[in-house]
């Protein structure tokens, strides 16, 4: 087999090494936090940055300088440092970084945008962090969010015997402003979406589909998607005591969801598409007024089934595209 047509590259080896280096040490942080009782949420945000930095460790360590975005990569490795400092100093002072964190993706997106402009074109374009179809993006983020909006009616509709109220629910006037601005802020806010899906799909994505072929590799990645939130699992959304309900919830949830954001991706060719439709689905539950914890907390396996059962249908139908029967 020629090197370029192996899996574990040494760029690949490196991109695993430190996305889940970096997963599992800062979660034993968070697992010691956690029994210290202490707020694991800055560190939860945190873990989204290190896809991205592995790729771009990797990509660093093993292609030549003029080849890769040097001065985005920088920027976004700088900010992504000085995040995860912030916030372990705000955990151990016992104050909440969510503000001085918020100003600093903020500051950094925007200087991100600007050095975005800078970088050499077919740079950008070969590292994935420029190009795409404008049609498609808009149609896959549109798509995503009707299938949204119809997973939520079945599901809460189901287990609550009420589809009525749930469509009523959807069509508040709140409901719906609130997602037209929201949309705009992701770009002041992209910075942790993109360091998941500039990991999971631009790099990951095209490595797993070419190795188990377009199906099975994007299942494959889902399955590895949902073990690498193991830590946020357990050490924020639930906890130990809840046993494997939640872990199998996250997992199935990122298969499911990961088919529609594969698809979106190799639909968009996009990172920064399926970074919005990341950051859209992180937000509905707060549009929704969900309780995210309790999701977690609170599902029972009657309605892990209902909810596997539902995501197949409503994401899972995009796997019956023409685009599943490409070689990619």
């Amino acid at each position: 087999m020629e090197k370029t047509e192996k899996f574990f590259t040494k760029q690949m080896k490196i991109f695993f090494i430190v996305n889940f280096g970096l997963t599992a040490v800062f979660g034993i942080l968070m697992g010691i936090l956690w029994f210290r009782g202490l707020d694991t949420g800055p560190l939860a945000l945190c873990q989204m940055l290190y896809p991205a930095i592995g790729v771009m460790v990797a990509k660093i360590m093993t292609e030549e300088a003029n080849e890769i975005p040097k001065s985005f990569y920088t920027v976004f490795l700088c900010s992504s440092t000085i995040i995860v400092f912030v916030s372990i100093i705000q955990i151990i002072l016992g104050k909440g970084s969510q503000g001085i964190t918020s100003i600093i993706i903020t500051f950094t997106c925007f200087i991100l945008g600007m050095v975005l402009l800078g970088e050499n074109k077919e740079v950008a374009i070969k590292n994935g962090i420029r190009g795409g179809i404008l049609k498609k993006s808009i149609y896959v983020v549109v798509l995503f969010i009707c299938l949204y909006f119809c997973r939520f009616i079945l599901a809460m509709g189901i287990i609550d015997g009420n589809i009525g109220g749930e469509i009523k629910e959807i069509m508040n006037v709140h409901v719906l402003g609130e997602l037209v601005i929201i949309i705009p802020l992701f770009f002041i806010s992209f910075i942790p979406f993109l360091g998941e899906e500039y990991g999971w799909r631009y790099y990951l994505q095209p490595a797993m589909q070419k190795k188990f072929g377009t199906i099975k590799g994007v299942i494959s990645l889902g399955f590895v998607w949902g073990i690498w939130h193991l830590p946020v699992i357990y050490f924020y959304y639930s906890s130990l005591h809840q046993g494997i309900i939640p872990l199998l919830q996250q997992i199935s949830y990122c298969i499911l969801i990961g088919i529609f954001l594969s698809y979106a991706y190799m639909k968009s060719r996009s990172a920064w598409t399926v970074s919005m439709i990341h950051y859209i689905n992180n937000g509905m539950p707060l549009l929704l007024g969900i309780e995210v914890t309790e999701m977690y907390t609170k599902t029972t396996w009657e309605e892990l089934g209902i909810s596997i059962l539902i995501g197949m249908i409503t994401y899972g139908i995009v796997i019956f595209d023409k685009e599943f029967r490409k070689k990619h």
